[in-house]
């Protein structure tokens, strides 16, 4: 058996057709990359490996049908690894590298297996989607071939995609509806982050801390007030507060925002309080130290 992984990394536009109507609705635009394995390099797999090619265009094809506005993966490609620096990245940090020149709003992680026997060959699609920020599951969905006695792994894709999933629906329409659904439903109820307030070892504050310039306020109730005013429709779950650590489980904020737009705030909000903080964002949550 022959395994690939593949990442379809998705960002936001605006069509008029998906899934045959005519309603406007907001569509990701969508770029398919290969991830590699734990010991592989993306940049051998490339050079390599030409079923990956077939499976991204087989893949990047779906989406296209849809009326999504893909994205060139071999282009962006060709355009980092031209840089002769990235020649001495290690296979982690060119892959990292490749992250951070596509500007996305969701990830779709395609894992893709080619599987050859003598009853016919077939090929095995699992689809996750998850909204980049946030990590927030957006759909899952595993898809399979019939068995046929070929080689042809985009036709076999294809077939996977293909296969009929109930209620006149394939399985990838099924993905997809399941993503679009939970993607504008993203407009009514926000992102969600998490938070973690903490201090440094060195640092001579608590949360329990009066703060001048702000008529002696504790911090913690000011970092909570902050939450409450700023969030998506005031809504923040706080699931620990002590003395030196406020944990924020769920901070809901505007689906036009990133994690990055909380940070720039957050260190706004302490600048004002005259207190110095460093913030580690990991995309998903922010780890505000204050020192």
């Amino acid at each position: 058996m022959k395994k690939y992984l593949i990442y379809v990394l998705l960002i936001t536009s605006f069509c008029n057709t998906v899934l045959g109507q005519r309603d406007k609705e907001v569509l990701p635009s969508i770029m398919v990359i290969p991830r590699a394995n734990e010991n592989e390099d993306i940049r051998t797999l490339v050079d390599n490996e030409p079923v990956i090619r077939v499976g991204i265009a087989s893949i990047k094809d779906g989406f296209d049908q849809y009326g999504y506005d893909t994205k060139d993966f071999e282009a962006l490609f060709k355009r980092i690894i031209s840089d002769p620096k990235v020649q001495h990245l290690s296979k982690d940090k060119f892959r990292d590298l490749l992250i951070r020149n596509i500007t996305t709003d969701v990830v779709v992680e395609l894992d893709l297996m080619y599987v050859e026997s003598n009853a016919g060959n077939l090929v095995r699609i699992i689809l996750e989607a998850n909204e980049v920020s946030s990590a927030n599951s957006l759909g899952t969905k595993t898809c399979e071939s019939n068995m046929f006695y070929t080689k042809d792994v985009g036709s076999l894709t294809m077939s996977a995609m293909n296969q009929d999933y109930g209620k006149d629906d394939s399985c990838f329409d099924s993905f997809m509806k399941e993503i679009i659904t939970k993607w504008n439903k993203q407009y009514e109820d926000g992102k969600t982050a998490v938070i973690d307030f903490s201090f440094d070892k060195n640092s001579k504050l608590t949360m329990d801390s009066k703060i001048a310039s702000k008529d002696n306020d504790r911090l913690k109730f000011i970092i909570e007030d902050w939450l409450t005013e700023t969030a998506h429709e005031h809504y923040v779950k706080i699931d620990k507060v002590n003395e030196f650590n406020l944990y924020v489980g769920e901070y809901r904020y505007s689906y036009m925002h990133t994690t990055r737009n909380i940070e720039r705030d957050i260190y706004r909000l302490f600048d004002k309080l005259e207190i110095e903080i460093k913030i580690k964002n990991n995309g998903e949550s922010l780890y505000v130290k204050v020192l």
